[in-house]
């Protein structure tokens, strides 16, 4: 849980936490969604004036945050980010939803298709199915062969009970993990 001031000063680490796969050399910019009880940080293209991009569904002018994108490290891949906080109080927030989506643009121009996620869900019911694997941050594998894109390959599963008792150790993971995604499957791209 983390508390209102706190959450207020999310966006720049969200931010941060982009900055390995963003070709932007900040990170990509950032905005709050907010309403009662519930608070997204989503990230986004900006022209280098501090704007939002010209494309309609690369930031704010797009009406839902899961449609906005940010350029990653490789021309022919966008990614999208994240974290839906919630709150019964509008005072102590607690991580819903840190999401990450790389998408693979294709022909014809314009389209695109998922390539792979890396989410992460700590509030997930523990009765719920696949709960264990989806509460630590988690790979799905888009771009693969059914039935592989619905698996959740847990990343830390073995530190799952301390990653989600702190904001700051499941951010760390989350940051390893984006990390790993740079290494092992954008810059493998770029040596192809």
């Amino acid at each position: 849980m983390i508390t209102e001031t706190e959450l207020s000063k999310r966006g720049s680490q969200v931010r941060q936490l982009m900055r390995p796969i963003c070709r932007t050399a900040g990170g990509p910019a950032w905005r709050p969604v907010s309403s009662r009880g519930f608070y997204v940080i989503g990230t986004f293209t900006a022209s280098s004036s501090g704007g939002v991009g010209p494309e309609t569904k690369t930031g704010p002018t797009a009406a839902n945050y899961r449609d906005w994108r940010f350029p990653t490290i490789l021309n022919n891949f966008r990614g999208n980010y994240f974290e839906r906080w919630e709150s019964e109080d509008d005072r102590n927030w607690y991580l819903n939803r840190a999401y990450l989506q790389i998408y693979e643009s294709t022909l014809p121009v314009g389209t695109e298709r998922e390539f792979l996620c890396l989410h992460c869900d700590p509030n997930e019911p523990e009765d719920n199915a696949h709960s264990l694997y989806k509460k630590g941050p988690h790979l799905h594998i888009k771009a693969a062969e059914s039935p592989i894109p619905r698996s959740h390959i847990a990343l830390a599963l073995g530190q799952l009970p301390d990653l989600i008792q702190s904001v700051d150790a499941l951010t760390e993971a989350i940051e390893w993990s984006i990390l790993m995604i740079r290494e092992q499957f954008l810059d493998l791209f770029e040596e192809k």
